[in-house]
């Protein structure tokens, strides 16, 4: 009679001449007859891998375990297998006198009832799936990746494989473009949390010490790379925006240049939403910028980044002017000469406000960014639909006596056949700039201010 079959397992734990007596149940169980082999199990390390990273667990992190006992006839318990029962059973038989009477009682219990002793004691350990589920949705997230385009920028040979374009009934000699790779592009990579929960339940239920499982990975290739490269069908230039930093402290232009960067040679796809703020990422001194004075909360302040909008209104001028859809703009609180003429400038802030525009072209649009001397530019590569694009303005339409300034510009898109695609209007208001400059010099170093930030207050005010 068996209350709970135990069978053997093949060699486990490299163990070939001692079976770990197991037995998988249809409910995810292992039955474990002997208790230090269940102890080795539970805090034996498996080993995950993907690529350089490694991630171990026990089975003791996904599992529980209780008593069980089978009955083997076969079986003998150790006291009825003792020396001391079996003198018991021979002497009684013959002189019915036990020689030890203290323990006639024990070993009349397992003569009288025999199968008692034949009770094995042994371990259930039940696989708890929802714990290996939360562990592989955490490792996911450890693992997943975006793919990342390559990085590429048009390079122009003048005077080599040139097309003519006539201009004014002149025909004048253009070079002509081409797309080369500044940094290649990387796969992105995510858990097959299917397949990893059927690995993990795997080696619990047949575990092999010391190995190593490498994890399943879908690999997603990235849309633009050296093989795609060709089907972007960028070959000519459909926007272009620039403006003057001159003047600018070493602080802005530092941080004019920081930020430019991370806007040089990226990619719009047809139909997709650029983010200003999304893109730029934190402004703050660990990502390199340096401090210099921003428009925040109705005041003219130091803080790290200063200058960035030279950037956005930059960006904007080269998207109205490639007959770009603008959703989302705004202008700064007051004039800034940096941004001359007014009503073209575009201020970001993070979170808000944002400069967000759609590539409403049929073709990716890359953005290349240079500086010369004091000028920034940003110069859109793409495809023409032959969409012409109408600037009216900017056009001041009111100056009042508090100092208000209001400009309009309108943005006129028309089709290759003439047809009005769309209009917008872009209305600025500017406040009065004496309203965000302090009136009165600060004589004591706000708490909230850095000693640097005080020093170059009081630099600045020949204090």
């Amino acid at each position: 009679m068996t209350l709970l079959l135990a069978l053997p397992l093949v060699s486990v734990f490299g163990y070939s001449n001692q079976p770990l007596n197991t037995a998988m149940t249809t409910n995810d169980e292992l039955l474990f007859t002997d208790n230090s082999r269940l102890q080795e199990y539970l805090e034996t390390e498996f080993v995950l891998q993907f690529q350089d990273e490694k991630f171990p667990f026990k089975p003791v992190d996904f599992s529980n375990w209780k008593v069980r006992f089978s009955l083997e006839e076969e079986y003998s318990s150790e006291i009825e297998s003792s020396d001391l029962c079996q003198d018991y059973n021979f002497l009684s038989s013959y002189t019915g006198q036990s020689p030890v009477d203290n323990y006639l009682s024990v070993c009349n219990l397992t003569s009288a009832t025999k199968s008692i002793g034949h009770f094995k004691k042994g371990a259930v350990l039940k696989i708890n799936k929802n714990k290996v589920t939360d562990f592989v949705s955490n490792l996911s997230e450890e693992i997943v990746s975006a793919p990342k385009n390559a990085k590429i920028k048009m390079e122009f040979e003048k005077n080599i494989d040139a097309t003519e374009t006539l201009i004014n009934e002149k025909a004048i000699t253009e070079p002509k473009g081409k797309l080369t790779i500044v940094a290649p592009a990387e796969s992105g990579f995510s858990l097959d949390e299917n397949e990893t929960n059927n690995l993990i339940l795997t080696i619990l239920q047949n575990p092999e010490k010391g190995k190593i499982f490498q994890l399943p990975i879908k690999e997603e290739k990235p849309k633009i790379s050296k093989e795609t490269l060709d089907n972007l069908e960028i070959s000519e230039q459909i926007g272009h925006g620039e403006s003057n930093f001159a003047g600018s402290p070493k602080n802005r232009i530092f941080n004019i240049n920081i930020a430019t960067d991370k806007f040089n040679g990226i990619l719009l796809g047809p139909g997709e939403e650029f983010s200003f703020v999304t893109i730029l990422g934190p402004v703050e001194k660990e990502t390199g910028y340096k401090e210099e004075l921003v428009i925040r909360d109705n005041k003219t302040i130091p803080e790290y980044g200063g200058g960035v909008c030279q950037v956005s209104t930059t960006v904007f001028r080269a998207a109205l002017n490639a007959g770009l859809k603008i959703t989302e703009r705004q202008n700064h609180s007051y004039p800034v000469e940096y941004y001359s003429p007014q009503g073209t400038d575009a201020t970001i802030y993070l979170p808000k406000p944002d400069l967000r525009f759609i590539n409403n072209t049929p073709n990716y649009i890359l953005f290349q960014s240079s500086i010369e001397g004091n000028k920034l530019v940003f110069d859109f590569f793409g495809e023409s639909d032959g969409r012409k694009v109408e600037m009216e303005g900017p056009t001041v339409t009111e100056r009042t006596s508090e100092g208000i300034l209001k400009v309009k510009l309108k943005q006129i898109v028309t089709s290759a056949d003439g047809k009005l695609l769309f209009e917008d209007t872009f209305d600025s208001i500017y406040d009065n700039p004496a309203k965000y400059h302090e009136t009165e010099l600060l004589k004591i170093k706000p708490d909230n201010w850095s000693v640097r930030q005080w020093n170059d207050y009081k630099k600045s005010h020949n204090m």
